[in-house]
């Protein structure tokens, strides 16, 4: 009988260690594939995808003529060799998926999609015979087309500046996206891998990591009145700057007096609004801007195409409030007032969608929102794709189109206005609302359509 109950014993605890293992590996599976942040910093374990020297910044934020970032810029010499960052299968080569026809004409960029379900952008390749700007090169490795499986370290081209990185020094400028495609921010992973290969020029968002905090403390200086403000300044009258910034609706991270990452975006993000030169110094000329701009909170937003931001007040923030408790998202009272559980609202929808969780309501996020909560009785229409969502959704979107012949401009995986144009087309086609908005009947049309 001991006997017996040793052996049951035995077996109750064999089956309690494999519960607990199965448990333990849910979880770490759970927590490896849940839901990401927009621009979220990850400790993603991958390649350091440049094999060479590399001068390296925080880029995430940094404002651009189409919008953020949504990158990091890895600096470095042409002809740098490029690695794949992990193991996958090339999804996309100069934005072509066909392995037949790689649009020699749009050299150079290729995307990997992990065999983790991870996917990585690498853009700028190298497109210039050596010594030369003459775009007459392939800085594509050889065998890397749509479809090839390829090896983490694998050698898969060369740094350049192709494409709209003509004018600026070469660099591999690198994108990650999570299994569900959300655009995270690969900063602390690259630095990670690269070892002594990497020399930090400025710093990433001091409220970010524990290097950028280190990198900005070494580089900064208290700065006066008068001075033009630059990256790693410090005192009370960047304090002024970033709470300016903020009641404007550029957010630059918390009001500390550091000049750093977040709030050089938001500096850059206000200049290139306002027309300015876009060098992120605070120097006469921005800082007149600032001073003669009016805050949030000092104009009625009662223009539903305007921006909607956190302080304003007025009818728009009731309109965006009811939509927003309609879609599930609590913007606390419907009261007019655009303050932080509105914010948080914003931000919420915006990521559920595919749009930059900014907390800002520029006019994608209105569109999408007005689409999104146009059904009867709650009964909203999903959206299959967002406008400015971005990714392989975007590229799949946008040769369906290209393919029926509604031409979407570049095929270059950023849901535009040339590519909601064509969007607006098809559905004029196809007998659908014209919202230019990817609802799940137009992606269901375009699909059927396009084979």
């Amino acid at each position: 009988m001991l006997g017996v109950t040793a052996l049951v014993t035995r077996r109750i605890g064999s089956v309690a260690i494999v519960v607990v293992a199965f448990v333990l590996m849910s979880t770490s599976l759970a927590l490896a594939h849940r839901a990401r942040q927009y621009g979220e910093m990850v400790d993603y374990s991958l390649v350091f995808p440049v094999d060479g020297q590399v001068s390296i910044r925080d880029t995430f934020y940094a404002a651009r003529s189409n919008g953020d970032h949504h990158a990091q810029d890895l600096m470095a010499p042409k002809m740098t060799p490029i690695l794949a960052a992990a193991s996958g299968t090339v999804g996309y080569v100069n934005w072509s998926n066909n392995p037949q026809d790689l649009n020699p004409e749009r050299c150079c960029t290729i995307t990997i999609r992990h065999d983790d379900g991870w996917e990585s952008w690498y853009i700028h390749l190298n497109n210039d015979t050596p010594g030369t700007d003459d775009a007459a090169a392939w800085g594509i490795a050889d065998g890397i087309v749509p479809g090839a499986h390829v090896e983490a370290g694998q050698h898969i081209g060369w740094v350049g500046d192709s494409g709209n990185a003509e004018n600026t020094a070469s660099h591999l400028h690198f994108e990650l996206f999570d299994p569900a495609g959300v655009v995270v921010n690969p900063y602390d992973a690259l630095l990670a891998a690269c070892g002594s290969r990497c020399t930090q020029t400025g710093s990433a968002s001091t409220s970010q990591t524990s290097t950028s905090q280190t990198s900005t403390s070494q580089t900064s200086t208290t700065a006066g009145p008068n001075d033009t403000l630059i990256f790693g300044s410090r005192g009370s009258v960047v304090s002024d700057l970033q709470s300016t910034l903020k009641s404007l609706g550029f957010d630059p991270g918390p009001v500390d007096g550091i000049f750093g990452g977040l709030t050089l975006a938001a500096v850059e993000a206000f200049q290139l609004v306002r027309g300015l030169t876009v060098d992120g110094k605070v120097g006469p000329a921005t800082k007149g801007a600032l001073a003669s701009s009016p805050t949030a909170s000092e104009s009625d937003a009662s223009d539903p195409g305007s921006v909607v931001a956190y302080g304003v007040n007025g009818s728009s923030v009731v309109d965006l409030q009811t939509m927003l408790a309609r879609l599930g998202h609590n913007p606390g009272p419907i009261d007019g007032a655009f303050g932080p559980l509105t914010l948080g609202a914003v931000q919420r929808f915006q990521t559920s969608v595919g749009l930059s969780g900014t907390g800002t309501v520029d006019r994608a996020t209105w569109d999408t929102l007005v689409v999104a909560g146009a059904g009867s009785d709650g009964d909203a229409p999903t959206i299959v794709v967002a406008y400015w969502a971005r990714g392989s959704k975007v590229l799949d979107l946008q040769t369906r189109l290209d393919a029926l012949g509604h031409g979407p401009g570049p095929i270059d995986g950023i849901f535009g206005p040339k590519t909601r144009a064509a969007v607006t087309a098809f559905q004029g086609v196809a007998e659908l609302p014209g919202s230019g908005i990817v609802d799940q009947a137009t992606w269901d049309a375009l699909v059927t359509a396009a084979g």
